[in-house]
This record gives C-alpha cells, structure tokens and sequence, in this order.
C-alpha cells in the first residue's frame, strides 16, 4: 500500500524510468515492480508554432521513456513556450550583440550610449524559468534509458 501524503491521499508511486533519470533507482528496491506511465499527451492548440515543434521534439523523447503521461500536458505546455522564447531572445542577442547603442534627444543635442541588450536579461529569465522547474537530468541516468544494442 503506498503512504498517505499530508491529506491523506495515498501518492502514486514514480516509475522505475523517472528514478533511473533522477538518479534514486536501486535495483533491490525497484526491481520487483515495472510501472509505466502510459502515453497520450496531446499537443495544446493554443501554443505558438515554435513551442508546438519543441512539444514534437521532446514529447516523443519522455514518452519513449515512460516519463510523460497525459496528466503532465499542462506541465510540458509551460516548458515549450519558455524555450522558444529563450530561442528567439537569443536570435536577437545573436542579430544585435550582447550591447546595443541607444539615441536619446537631450537640450544639448542627439546622444547615443551603449547600454545592454534587453534581450539579453529577457534571455537570461527563460533560462533561469527553464532550468528551475524543468532541471536537465545526469547524463549517466539518461544513458541507462537508451536502448540497449
């Protein structure tokens, strides 16, 4: 029987694949049981074209891994739209350099200053968003899910 949570729900217990990519599988304990999640999340309508193609990109992957159901849509909705901003603000730092110059009308005439990117903190946010909720997984616990050849 799993243990109750703090409302006494009983929580579900993590498939062998998610505690093999977090690095938490022991083969005494997790040997005996084989959950899979099953698959079946479908792409939201509402994301834009680049976050639907990086929802193509990815989905498959955690779905071959066991690791997306459909109740994890909403989670991997959130992702997508932050990557593919985090790749068009890094379009435009690669278009228009890390610095930009800005033109400003004083009572003495026209300046320009150099002043950072907007684009480059704007940058910065979705990665620091992307990798706060959505931490990359050890290299060693993703090579234990590839397909053995």
């Amino acid at each position: 029987m799993n243990a109750p949570d703090f409302q006494g729900e009983p929580t579900k217990k993590k498939p062998i694949s998610a505690h093999k990519v977090q690095g938490t599988y022991r083969a005494d304990r997790h040997a005996q049981r084989s959950l899979q999640f099953a698959s079946g999340a479908v792409c939201p309508k509402f994301l834009s074209n680049a976050a639907k193609a990086e929802w193509r990109r990815v989905a498959p992957m955690l779905e071959q891994a066991g690791l997306l159901q459909e109740s994890d849509t909403m989670t991997l909705a959130a992702y997508c739209p932050n990557y593919s901003g985090w790749r068009e603000a890094m379009a435009a730092v690669k278009k228009e350099g890390m610095v930009i110059l800005v033109e400003s009308q004083t009572r003495t005439g026209r300046t320009s200053k150099p002043i950072r990117n907007p684009a480059v903190a704007l940058m910065h946010q979705y990665e620091k968003a992307m990798l706060s909720k959505y931490p990359p997984a050890e290299p060693e616990a993703l090579r234990s899910l590839a397909p053995q050849r």
